[in-house]
C-alpha cells in the first residue's frame, strides 16, 4: 500500500510542477504589452543623430563619444 501512495504523491507532485511552470511561462509572455524597452517616448530628441554622451571614452578619456567611436583609436 505504501508503494501505491508514493506513486500517487509523485504523480500529484509532477502535476503541480507542470502547472507551476505553465503559469510561469504565461506570466513571462505578458511583458510584451509594455512596449519596447528602448522606446524613444519622452526623450524629446527625434532628429535621428547621435546625442553627446555624458560619460567619457575609455580609449582616449575625452568626453562626447564612446571608445568604439573614438577618432584616436588608430593612433596607438
Amino acid at each position: 500500500a505504501t508503494l501505491v501512495n508514493k506513486s500517487r504523491i509523485c504523480d500529484e507532485d509532477g502535476r503541480a510542477k507542470v502547472n507551476y511552470y505553465k503559469a510561469a511561462n504565461d506570466r513571462k509572455g505578458k511583458g510584451q504589452e509594455r512596449g519596447k524597452p528602448y522606446d524613444n517616448r519622452g526623450k524629446g530628441n527625434t532628429s535621428g543623430g547621435k546625442k553627446p554622451v555624458n560619460g567619457s571614452c575609455y580609449n582616449c578619456g575625452e568626453r562626447g563619444h564612446m571608445s568604439y567611436d573614438c577618432p584616436k583609436k588608430g593612433d596607438r
